[in-house]
């Protein structure tokens, strides 16, 4: 469940002094309503046909009687009056105080409306007619001072800002609830200002429907860290320790800080290392302090470019002692790592060898750790590509994922000891482009799949999602011919099975790189050549083919009624023809488990 935070006291940008803000009233704004929330049947004056039970007061049909409290209004202050109507008919509602009407209200919703009173009437809730029938909830009234500007300042879009004013030596701070003029607000107090005259400083909030809000954020130190809003893009902002959501300015070791990036342009995002990084247009910059000391209010951060290779607008992954980030073409992976020898980052590109995969930007990345160490990439065309990734054994490897469709979003979501990607794919069916959340399971060798597990038989039904679509079908370990899936979404197989996976076949590929031999101190390239022998080891591997060549999955010893057993150990082929590559392809076109563990074989270089 989604909760609003308020942030306390901050953060703000530098203090000024001109114009100065008047306030009328120090505060604070406390809620003047007792029981608002109608938990207990007190406080409030009811009328006939008016109840409080189970948390809301009620009104039911038969009289046009009231529902009051007093509040200690008083004439010229400035109410502001927050209330739900949950449901009425009959009429319409009306709230007043201070003798002031508010809007008569006929259909639910939670209104907020500011009273400036004329006189000490109290808060009261009044039906329009004898027959309204209507419930409420959620009531609340605070007092508020009217700030008043010395010359032009406040802008409706900073409605919701904080504002800070200094009285003498002491600041009071509040939220602007609304704006009147460009020379008035109203401002709810939540710590009492220091007076009633001219403020000596005030300090805006920093963050705002005008100023725009942070578009990053990391913890770091025991601190959440935001950067860069549209106002102040060159900023970082971090809370008091370990109280997320205190930003109120001090000088304390724990207090909260700000610093800006003079040399960064428009910083995209924040990450936590060594010390704060800070991926910007131009680059990457490192904040941190002096010695092993900690960034703090009272020890500023040193700054120092690790890396001159822009970022773009995407949140980068932490994947072991390496932090990989989209550089600002969206097309390049980089990765940044600390190294020891050079005390700094070294940024090599990821992707260098990839690049003709990435046909469209980056659009998403994650990093899925378990079963396998695989950085997944989702590009903005619904291209999925996946980069096997291991530094400590040197292993980067990208393969592309290819489906009947095209990926709109991917996610990692922990699953009983593993991390599973889940992807909402957009896939055309009957004719209309269908959405549907899907995982990978390492276990089905087709997409968009559904799996049956129980008593033989020979119907599968629910697969209303394919309608229209050839299907692959596995019952039993075996594989059975392709169905193209009818309106009722039923298939018959024969013979039976207990366990049947239906789902959109695909053609796993692998494809090694042209074989470098050298002959002498030249290069083979170019040279005819053969492949003798290609010898490939597999682990629980049914029925593949090398360079178009199958290999059978069936010894004359495996029962013909029973799906063929999965096979580990060395696959030879022998006799492959010449040519001047040396491509090794491996392919499985059956939607069955095909794991490489080598490929290697004896090569015959020609003249």
């Amino acid at each position: 469940i989604w909760k609003y935070i308020d942030f306390i006291d901050g953060p703000y940008e530098d203090e000024i002094y001109f114009p100065t803000i008047t306030p009328s009233w120090t505060g604070p704004s406390i809620n003047k309503v007792v029981n608002g929330s109608f938990d207990t049947d007190t406080v409030w004056v009811k009328g006939a046909n008016w109840t409080i039970a189970n948390g809301v007061a009620s009104k039911s049909a038969g009289g046009l009687n009231n529902l009051s409290q007093n509040t200690g209004e008083a004439a010229s202050e400035v109410y502001m009056v927050t209330w739900t109507l949950i449901s009425i008919s009959g009429g319409s509602l009306t709230m007043s105080i201070g003798g002031v009407s508010g809007t008569a209200r006929s259909a639910p919703g939670t209104f907020i409306e500011f009273i400036t009173a004329t006189g000490i009437g109290d808060l009261t809730f009044t039906p329009s007619a004898a027959e309204v029938v209507c419930s409420i909830d959620n009531v609340s009234v605070r007092r508020l001072s009217v700030l008043t500007a010395s010359s032009a300042l406040f802008q409706v879009e900073h409605e919701g800002a904080l504002w800070r004013i200094r009285h003498g030596t002491t600041w009071g701070y509040g939220v602007i609830e609304k704006y009147i003029s460009p020379t008035s607000a109203y401002l709810r107090v939540i710590r009492t200002l220091g007076g009633t005259g001219a403020s000596a400083g005030h300090r805006e909030g920093a963050w705002s429907k005008l100023n725009g809000y942070p578009r990053s954020l990391t913890f770091h130190e025991q601190r959440i860290v935001y950067a860069s809003s549209p106002e102040h893009p060159q900023t970082v902002w971090a809370s008091k320790t370990w109280e997320f959501n205190n930003f109120s300015p001090g000088t304390e070791d724990d207090s909260p800080y700000t610093f800006v990036i003079a040399d960064a342009n428009n910083i995209r995002w924040v990450a936590s290392g060594r010390g704060i990084l800070l991926g910007a247009k131009n680059g990457v910059f490192l904040a941190q302090a002096s010695g092993d000391n900690p960034i703090s209010a009272t020890s500023p951060p040193m700054i120092t470019s690790q890396s001159t290779k822009g970022s773009a607008k995407i949140q980068p992954i932490r994947v072991g002692k390496a932090l990989i980030f989209v550089q600002e073409s969206g097309q390049k992976l980089i990765e940044l790592a600390y190294t020891y020898e050079l005390d700094s980052y070294a940024d090599p590109d990821l992707s260098i060898r990839a690049s003709h995969l990435f046909e469209s930007d980056i659009a998403e990345i994650i990093f899925q750790q378990e079963p396998y160490s695989i950085l997944w990439v989702m590009l903005y065309d619904g291209t999925l590509l996946g980069c096997t990734y291991d530094r400590s054994i040197n292993v980067v490897a990208w393969h592309e994922q290819n489906t009947d469709g095209y990926i709109e979003s991917i996610g990692n979501i922990p699953y009983f000891g593993e991390h599973q990607l889940w992807a909402s794919v957009a896939r055309k069916i009957g004719g209309s482009m269908v959405r549907y959340i899907e995982y990978l399971d390492w276990n089905i060798q087709q997409d968009s799949a559904l799996t049956y597990e129980g008593e033989k038989t020979t119907v599968v039904r629910g697969l209303h999602h394919l309608k229209g679509k050839t299907v692959e079908i596995v019952g039993d370990g075996a594989t059975r011919p392709p169905q193209v899936v009818p309106e009722n979404g039923q298939l018959t197989i024969s013979p039976g099975a207990e366990k049947i996976v239906v789902g959109l076949g695909y053609t796993p590929k692998i494809v090694t790189q042209r074989p470098e031999v050298l002959q002498g101190v030249e290069t083979s390239q170019g040279l005819p050549r053969r492949w003798s022998k290609i010898t490939v080891r597999v682990l629980n591997t049914i029925g593949i083919f090398i360079n178009g060549k199958r290999v059978p999955s069936r010894k004359p010893s495996d029962p013909m009624d029973e799906g063929p057993p999965p096979f580990s150990g060395l696959l030879d082929i022998t006799n492959l023809g010449w040519d001047r590559d040396g491509y090794i392809t491996i392919e499985q076109r059956l939607p069955l488990p095909m794991e490489i563990v080598c490929i290697t074989g004896t090569l015959t270089i020609g003249d």
